[in-house]
């Protein structure tokens, strides 16, 4: 007998279930939660690293805003 764990943070059982149904015969698809992990998103992650990043630089973070927005160019080989 198998038991399925939603919360398990291996996908694998998460995406056999999803699978077990005849390509467009609906009535026998499993449905319901077949997964539930928290996990940060990708927005929060990058907002973190801005605020990491930013706390940083201190003073330094007007002289990198001139830096970036400033017409110096650089070519990459």
């Amino acid at each position: 007998m198998l038991v399925h764990d939603q919360g398990n943070p291996d996908p694998s059982m998460a995406f056999a279930i999803s699978r077990l149904t005849d390509a467009g015969v609906l009535h026998r698809a499993p449905i319901g939660i077949f997964r539930v992990v928290d996990r940060p998103t990708y927005d929060d992650g990058i907002r973190r690293q801005i605020a990491t990043a930013s706390a940083d630089l201190g003073d330094r973070s007007e002289a990198l805003g001139r830096l970036v927005a400033g017409r110096n160019t650089w070519t990459v080989l």
